[in-house]
């Protein structure tokens, strides 16, 4: 029994200090990540050598020279500066290690070589900073990737996320790049998150949403490029947004069959960028400012019969090519009932074969409180089978007098709707949201310059008196 408890005793001192956890000095001096600058608690002394594989808290402002090790999880206390010169190489222990860089802390460890054996991996947490730099090397084929939670990471290397055989999973978190950078690790996004910084930066690999929509929030004042395929499960999608000057570029032939969101800044398709399986493509929605999709590297775009194109934003496909809708257009704010708003294309505007043209009114009036849409070229549409379909918002009052008036006529003018007269017009008018007592009271009707309500009139007197005689006349024959 004596031996059985002096094993047991003895094992498990030997877990607790292959997973001991260190504390870097809090003198503030400059030290050597292998000397006797560590210690075993917050308060010290820190008076021992770093063993490997510790977990490591730094708990004040430090400055630290790297020397070859092998590390464990790494931890910044909140509003910390941490300054680590890369020296040696980095090892894990073929392990993946976290580094939780606390609120309003940074940790700047840049251009530090990694191991190149397998299993090395890290994960990014806490809403603090870490400048990771350029790394001068890349991680070995079979690693444990790169995983960004939280927080900041400041990268200006192409291995900064492990080169192209590291998988970088974005679960949330800013990614902050400067200069031009490609960066080949093929992505899992699994949350929001942020671009931030300066230069244009590639992101070469393919490119997996997941189950969900995600939002990528552009702050960068240079552009983000996506080269290759999105893709998700179905109805995954992904939304735009951010105030950054930089463009985020579609280049690739992505596959992802959600909505396509630009709630703000500018979203471009390069040549070979698809967005052809999204359903929804949204440019500016309630409360979005500045929104522009912009395919001006083709010549020309189409939104397929599959597909649906709204909002209140600029869809610019350069002044001499062409935006054809051959699914439907629904100008205004999407998702919002009776939600009017006016959309902008730079370029000219074809309203195909089948096309429906969704527009809300939302109130009873000829003159305000309806979707508009403007083109620097023409508008026309195909006057063999283009729909035009009025949609009546929930501030249209169906019973009033401005549209019961038998006889009556109320007149929109297709001029005002889409800024120019039209080259050609619509086949048809269809009504969606009316009651069953406005559709019997009247109907709209198009031609090539207004749109018009006409309300039923009452039958004339000549007709009255004419059922009259005709009801008298049956009267005398049947007595």
């Amino acid at each position: 029994m004596k031996l059985k408890f002096t094993i047991l005793a003895l094992s498990a001192t030997m877990l607790s200090s292959a997973y001991a956890q260190q504390f870097w000095k809090t003198n503030g001096t400059t030290g050597t990540w292998t000397g006797a600058n560590w210690g075993t608690s917050a308060a010290g002394p820190f008076t021992t050598s770093y063993s490997s594989n510790s977990a490591v808290q730094f708990t004040a402002d430090s400055t630290v020279t790297f020397a070859s090790s092998s590390i464990g999880n790494i931890t910044v206390a909140d509003g910390k500066t941490v300054t680590i010169s890369q020296a040696g190489t980095l090892s894990t222990n073929g392990a993946v290690r976290t580094f939780d860089v606390g609120t309003g802390s940074t940790l700047t460890w840049t251009g530090q070589s990694w191991s190149t054996v397998a299993g090395v991996g890290f994960i990014k947490n806490g809403a603090g900073t870490w400048n990771i730099g350029a790394q001068s090397n890349s991680l070995n084929a079979t690693n444990g990737g790169f995983t960004l939670n939280a927080g900041t990471v400041i990268v200006s290397g192409n291995n900064s996320f492990g080169g192209s055989s590291s998988a970088l999973t974005i679960n949330g978190g800013t990614i902050q790049s400067s200069g031009t950078r490609t960066f080949a690790n093929a992505i899992t996004i699994g949350g929001n998150f942020t671009n931030s910084g300066t230069g244009n930066a590639t992101f070469s690999g393919s490119v997996a949403l997941g189950a969900s929509t995600r939002t990528i929030t552009n702050e960068s004042s240079g552009n983000r490029i996506y080269s290759n395929v999105i893709s998700g499960a179905s109805g995954a999608g992904l939304t735009f947004n951010g105030s950054g000057s930089g463009i985020t570029f579609l280049s690739g032939a992505n596959t992802y069959s959600g909505a396509t969101t630009i709630q703000a800044g500018t979203v471009a398709l390069g040549l070979n960028g698809t967005i052809a399986n999204s359903t929804s493509i949204v440019v500016g929605n309630a409360g979005s400012s500045g929104a522009i999709l912009d395919t001006t590297a083709k010549t020309g775009f189409t939104v397929s019969s599959t597909q649906t194109l709204s909002g209140i934003g600029t869809v610019n496909v350069g002044g001499s090519n062409t935006l054809t809708i051959s699914g439907q257009h629904s100008p205004g704010n999407a998702g919002t009932s009776g939600g009017v708003g006016t959309q902008a294309v730079t370029g000219s505007l074809s309203y195909g074969a089948n096309s429906i043209f969704n527009w809300d009114l939302n109130e009873n009036s000829i003159t305000t409180g309806f979707d508009k849409v403007t083109a620097t070229g023409t508008i026309g549409a195909n006057a063999t089978s283009a729909v035009f379909n009025v949609v009546l918002g929930t501030g249209v009052t169906q019973n009033a007098a401005f549209w019961t008036v038998p006889g009556s006529k109320k007149i929109w003018s297709l001029a005002t709707i889409f800024g120019q007269a039209l080259t050609s017009t619509f086949s048809s008018v269809t009504v969606t949201n009316a009651t069953p007592e406005l559709a019997a009271l009247g109907g709209f009707t198009i031609n090539g310059t207004n749109l018009t309500w006409t309300a039923v009139p009452e039958p004339s007197s000549a007709l009255a008196g004419l059922l009259l005689g005709a009801g008298l006349l049956r009267r005398r024959r049947s007595a």
